[in-house]
């Protein structure tokens, strides 16, 4: 299932299945912004809104760094857009996945 727009913070709390893994793709706020200012689905105040962007992006970090859980795995959209193919291989690994 793919969530957008969800703080990582909160996917934390959730209550999923021991096997369920997280994959949360880290992304340039200057990247996010750029594709929500195209996308007819962003027309809100708030999705378009760069003080809201930035705040959900620093309580990402924050959460970040307080991670302890395994079963998420932090993916940098620019190391998977500059090495697709390593990137996904160790991604794909991570999962437990051929």
């Amino acid at each position: 299932m793919k969530l957008t727009r969800l703080e990582l913070q909160y996917a934390l709390t959730m209550e999923l299945p021991t096997n369920t893994k997280i994959v949360y793709l880290q992304r340039d706020p200057r990247g996010i912004y750029s594709s929500r200012k195209q996308r007819p689905w962003c027309s809100k105040r708030n999705c378009r809104n760069i003080d809201v962007l930035c705040k959900e992006r620093e309580s990402d970090l924050v959460a970040l760094k307080n991670l302890t859980n395994p079963n998420v795995i932090v993916v940098r959209f620019e190391d998977l857009a500059s090495n697709p193919m390593e990137e996904s291989e160790k991604l794909l690994k991570m999962l437990g996945l051929p």
